[in-house]
């Protein structure tokens, strides 16, 4: 079984690539250099699709965007996931929204309307660094942990 996990974002995008329950691969799609959004979205998509095809998983799963106070962000988050389940169903693979609580309750990270932003990405990072000895960004990280959280079930 081959595993993608993605932790999607319209400037940059983390993510892992898993066999059998092992981590084999990662990758940090940037585009924060992209300044027209518009543009920035269809090349964020672009390269999702080229990484997915690269890797040819069987599952996939993606964390699933949550309303944000900015429409406009919400709304090309929502397009991301979008293309990812296309590709899925036009690839007959699996396909699995996850939710933030979710990855983060089954791997037992301090979470709630107290903890800020910046200690969740924090943890993520400690995790990883942790569990796989690998120093990353907090979207590579995430995207880690959201593969890894599906192997705890």
């Amino acid at each position: 079984m081959i595993l993608v996990a993605i932790d999607s974002s319209s400037t940059c995008t983390g993510i892992s690539c898993w066999e059998d329950g092992e981590l084999k691969d990662y990758v940090l799609i940037n585009l924060k250099k992209v300044k027209d959004s518009e543009i920035r979205l269809k090349e964020m998509c672009i390269e999702i699709i080229k990484k997915l095809e690269h890797y040819s998983p069987t599952s996939v799963v993606i964390e699933d965007t949550s309303v944000v106070r900015n429409p406009k962000t919400f709304r090309m988050l929502t397009t991301v996931v979008g293309v990812v389940y296309g590709y899925s169903i036009k690839n007959k693979c699996d396909f699995k929204r996850i939710k933030p609580t979710e990855w983060r309750k089954a791997l037992g990270f301090k979470q709630g309307s107290k903890v800020k932003r910046e200690e969740l990405k924090e943890q993520s990072i400690r995790f990883v660094l942790d569990k796989f000895n690998l120093e990353v960004n907090d979207d590579i990280a995430d995207s880690i942990c959201i593969g890894y959280s599906c192997f705890c079930e």
